[in-house]
């Protein structure tokens, strides 16, 4: 009334490696027709797949394509051929937790780069706000020869419009350059570590012996050969109209506060 195992011998005709460890543990590529023969049946599922020319095209809150209607009327049409039998699922149906977890990720890192351009904002309005109690004395001569309040209050807008602009263009300017060049910069770095851990090995050799190990940043077992990056011109746009908005923003506290100066009380006090 027990079990016996199945034996089956098969040749090893050659070694396939897909770049993932997870999956080469697990796959055994052999004939189709030699492993219903092997397999039990109802003991495994038949998948079959299937690449499409879009595949960002089916629905997917990850990337937005622009012929989602072709994508979706391909995979109705899979399914009739198919028959009720089978089931159809698109590449984010099949990972949805590991999409789900990335996009969580990148909303966080939004978030941070929020308030640190948030907290930016602040520091230019205390900024503003000590310049407009260090000039109070060339404020109230402005404001004593004919200047409006209105007048003074732009000029102090117009410091943290400027300020914002320059930070986001600097800032653009910057982040777009490192992006852009990030593979090269790591394998630079990657280089110069190890030719200073070479150096310091060959001083230190007498004493130890133990052979240091090179710096590898893109490795075939980190599943990362080289960084892939997609610069969109619109979002960065947006950032820098808002990052620009938001310093204007906060220029507006203090050039109030210098719009209303009073030169005669700023002569008394002097």
């Amino acid at each position: 009334g027990s079990f016996l195992p199945r034996v089956s011998r098969f040749t090893v005709a050659g070694v396939v490696s897909s770049g993932y460890q997870e999956l080469d543990q697990l796959w055994v590529f052999m004939s189709f027709e030699r492993g219903m023969r092997v397999l039990p049946p109802g003991s495994s599922r038949q998948i079959l797949g299937i690449k499409i020319e879009e595949p960002y095209a089916l629905p997917n809150p990850l990337f937005a394509a622009g012929r989602t209607g072709d994508a979706r009327y391909l995979a109705n049409q899979i399914a009739r051929s198919l028959g009720p039998e089978w089931r159809i699922f698109s590449w984010y149906e099949l990972e949805r937790s590991r999409y789900i977890s990335f996009r969580t990720t990148k909303n966080l890192l939004v978030f941070i780069m929020a308030l640190i351009v948030v907290v930016a904002s602040v520091n230019i309005s205390s900024s503003l706000v000590m310049l407009v109690l260090e000039k109070q004395s060339e404020i109230a001569i402005l404001k004593s020869t004919g200047a409006s309040p209105g007048g003074i209050a732009r000029v102090f807008v117009l410091c943290g419009f400027f300020t914002g602009t320059l930070g986001a263009a600097l800032g653009l300017s910057i982040g777009l350059a490192l992006a852009v060049n990030i593979n090269g910069l790591l394998t630079g770095i990657e280089v110069l570590v190890n030719w200073i851990q070479g150096g310091v090995y060959v001083l230190l050799s007498p004493i130890f012996e133990r052979v240091p190990q090179s710096l590898n940043v893109f490795h075939s077992e980190f599943y990362l050969e080289t960084i892939p990056v997609i610069v969109h011109p619109r979002q960065l746009l947006l950032v820098a109209g808002l990052t620009t908005l938001l310093a204007t923003a906060a220029a507006v506290v203090p050039a109030r506060r210098a719009g209303r100066v009073r030169p005669l009380e700023v002569m008394r006090r002097q």
